[in-house]
């Protein structure tokens, strides 16, 4: 992917424009070959805006050494009613141009049809309860208004009265990570979506792991992008 066309996207992706350049400017520069990504919005959801797919797509197609996974759990995807993920048009286009982006169910949490290492791992799952939030804490406001006022509350504060609604959401996070953690290779690079929520995030406990397995934080924004050391 020329970083030109991730220019062009610069207003539309807000933050994510600097954590994107940065993750496939280090992946290209350390020759990286395989993406495996797990989770995926549906593009007609509350979140579509975190799913960037398509560069990653394109650098996968201009790429020929260049092999782009997406695993979804099977059954989050029923509990969730989200079948429509895997045939939507936008996944099965690229799909069929190339053999290098696949879609993949998991239904076995230890099975990853992976046979090399991953050199830009992207969890993408986004697990964390912000309508559920936003109602117990402001219930009198609409949505907006009732991020901004989760926004104003410290981390402590939120955690304190509505760590049982927040909690599963990082530990469910962090779960994910180490499913593929074995598989990462010696110069990966971890892109962390869901970090710009309120009291502390999905990301938290993710990012503790992270650091304890010699990682370093490169940029923290609506993404959060990590390298090894």
């Amino acid at each position: 992917m020329k970083l030109k066309n991730i220019e062009k996207s610069a207003s539309s992706l807000g933050q994510r424009y600097y954590t994107l350049s940065v993750a496939i400017n280090v992946f290209k520069q350390t020759y990286g070959r395989n993406i495996a990504q797990l989770g995926s919005e549906p593009r007609d959801s509350a979140h579509s805006n975190f799913d960037l797919f398509d560069f990653y797509a394109e650098l996968a197609l201009n790429c020929k050494k260049v092999t782009y996974s997406i695993f979804h759990d099977s059954e989050l995807i029923k509990e969730q009613n989200r079948e429509r993920i895997l045939n939507s048009k936008i996944y099965r286009q690229y799909s069929k141009v190339s053999d290098r982006i696949k879609v993949k169910n998991i239904k076995d949490h230890n099975t990853f049809e992976i046979n090399n290492n991953i050199d830009l791992l992207i969890l993408n799952d986004i697990h964390f309860p912000i309508e559920e939030l936003t109602a117990r804490v402001c219930p009198s406001s609409d949505y907006l208004s009732g991020r901004n006022i989760l926004n104003s509350m410290e981390e402590r504060e939120i955690l304190d009265g509505h760590g049982d609604l927040i909690n599963p959401s990082k530990e469910r996070a962090l779960f994910e990570y180490k499913l593929l953690r074995s598989k990462l290779s010696k110069s990966s690079v971890v892109i962390l979506e869901g970090n710009d929520y309120p009291g502390g995030s999905q990301t938290s406990l993710v990012k503790k792991q992270l650091g304890s397995d010699g990682f370093i934080c490169l940029l923290d924004l609506q993404q959060s992008v990590w390298i090894r050391r």
